[in-house]
C-alpha cells in the first residue's frame, strides 16, 4: 500500500511494482494488461470500504492498482470504476488500523512511513442484474447470502488448520517411530 490518505483512500500499488516477490511470465503478462473505464450511474463512490480501480491520466489505463475508499468521494464518480466493496467487521477494523498508520506527505501523495501489506483476501462473487446493469431489487441480498459469509470462511479456515495439526502430529509420530 503506497498511499494512505485519511478520510479519502488507501491505494494499493499495481502488481508489477507493488510486490516483494518477482512475477513469473504469466503474472507479468497479466500485470501489463489495461482495462477501459467502465462506470454506471448506480456505481458511486458513496461509502467507506468501496474498491475503486486506479488509473493513470488516460481513463482507459486501469490495471491492477486500486483504492479502498476510506470515506465517500463523489468527485470520483464517472471518472473511476467502482468494482467491489470490503465486507465484514474484521475488514472494516483493518481499514481503521490502516487509516491510523503514521504517514508522510510526498508531493500530492500521503504515504505510510512504513510499508503496509495485504496478507490475504477473499473474493465474493456477486451476480449482476439482467443485461449486466444495475442489480434488480433484492439481487444484492440474494447474492450476498449465496456467497460464503465471513463466518463460513473462518469455519473452513479452522477446518484446514485442524487438518494441518493432525498431519503435523502424524508426521511427528512417524518421525519418532523411524528415528529412535
Amino acid at each position: 500500500m503506497f498511499r494512505v490518505d485519511k478520510g479519502f483512500v488507501a491505494q494499493i500499488a499495481d502488481a508489477a511494482s507493488g510486490r516483494r516477490a518477482p512475477l513469473d511470465a504469466t503474472q507479468a503478462a497479466a500485470a501489463a494488461l489495461t482495462l477501459p473505464l467502465e462506470t454506471a450511474p448506480f456505481a458511486r463512490h458513496d461509502a467507506r470500504g468501496l474498491l475503486s480501480l486506479a488509473r493513470h491520466d488516460d481513463p482507459h489505463s486501469g490495471g491492477s492498482s486500486f483504492s479502498i475508499m476510506l470515506a465517500p468521494a463523489p468527485h470520483l464518480d464517472g471518472a473511476y470504476a467502482v468494482f467491489g466493496r470490503v465486507v465484514g467487521r474484521a475488514s472494516f477494523a483493518a481499514l481503521a488500523s490502516i487509516e491510523a498508520v503514521p504517514v508522510r506527505r510526498e508531493g500530492i501523495f500521503v504515504m505510510p512511513v512504513e510499508r503496509v501489506g495485504i496478507e490475504g483476501s477473499y473474493v465474493h462473487a456477486q451476480a449482476r442484474g439482467k443485461g449486466g446493469g444495475e442489480p434488480e431489487s433484492g439481487a444484492l441480498a440474494a447474492t450476498a447470502t449465496a456467497s460464503p459469509s465471513l463466518a463460513t470462511c473462518e469455519r473452513k479456515l479452522e477446518e484446514v488448520r485442524a487438518r494441518l495439526r493432525a498431519a503435523e502430529h502424524a508426521a511427528d509420530a512417524a518421525r519418532v517411530r523411524a528415528l529412535p
